[in-house]
């Protein structure tokens, strides 16, 4: 994770200043906040995702560890989709693009800084989804930062960061709900963390190092639950 420090520095900037034959037809004009609108719903729905009490009270050393992960995950979630509010000084200019088979899509670039550091921030509307891109210009580093889309209709949602020492992707996330499973994944290239939980508030966790099944946690409603290590084949309970 020491690789990520340099990134953390330019993001708490961005927190603190941020604080078919469908995709034929012309969009119409694209709403502000309504990006911003659908990132906070995202929000919503993984600060609502919790694992049962009895899990979290659990001094098993397993059940804890199980507890560290789920909260890291969860954690992951929230920080990154709160990146997408637009400064109320920002300046914005909209324009029309035309793709493929002529479909057209709407485009804003919002701007602001703080002086040294100036924000780019994109959004592309199409029939179902946002793309956005941040780009970043400061003393240390000018380039793209964030890349990803969401679909408008809240079921999943993607986002890359860029680490600007070497311009290569340091992290991806993704969400997805639907009506029964909510799912998060933390991809940091060389680890890989997958958060699956139930509406009965059972789940499980995988982990994947360099590519491989390392571990597993499973859950059940009432709190009960095991960790299996693949790379030992031992497994515990609780």
């Amino acid at each position: 994770m020491k690789k990520l420090t340099s990134l953390f520095v330019i993001m708490g900037f961005l927190i603190f200043t941020s604080c078919s034959n469908n995709d034929e037809k012309i969009i119409d004009d694209m709403k502000e906040e309504e990006l911003s609108e659908v990132m906070e719903d995202f929000q919503k729905k993984i600060q609502r995702i919790e694992i049962p009490d009895a899990l979290k009270e659990n001094s098993d050393a397993n059940a804890q560890q199980t507890n560290v992960y789920f909260n890291l995950i969860k954690n992951y979630g929230i920080i990154f989709s709160s990146y997408f509010t637009i400064p109320a000084n920002a300046d914005i200019q909209s324009s029309t693009i035309v793709g493929r088979g002529n479909s057209t899509g709407n485009n804003k670039t919002y701007t602001w800084s703080d002086g040294n550091t100036t924000i780019n921030y994109t959004i592309t509307e199409s029939s179902d989804r946002y793309t956005f891109l941040y780009k970043i210009v400061s003393p240390d580093y000018t380039g793209k930062l964030l890349d990803g889309y969401s679909l408008k209709d809240g079921s999943y949602a993607e986002l890359n960061l860029i680490d600007p020492s070497n311009n290569n992707l340091s992290l991806s996330l993704k969400w997805s709900f639907s009506e029964t499973t909510s799912t998060l994944e933390v991809n940091t290239g060389d680890n890989k963390f997958v958060l699956k939980s139930n509406n009965d508030n059972s789940g499980n966790i995988k982990v994947y190092e360099n590519g491989a099944l390392s571990s597993e946690c499973k859950w059940n409603t009432n709190g009960s639950g095991s960790l299996i290590n693949y790379v030992t084949g031992e497994s515990y309970s609780w």
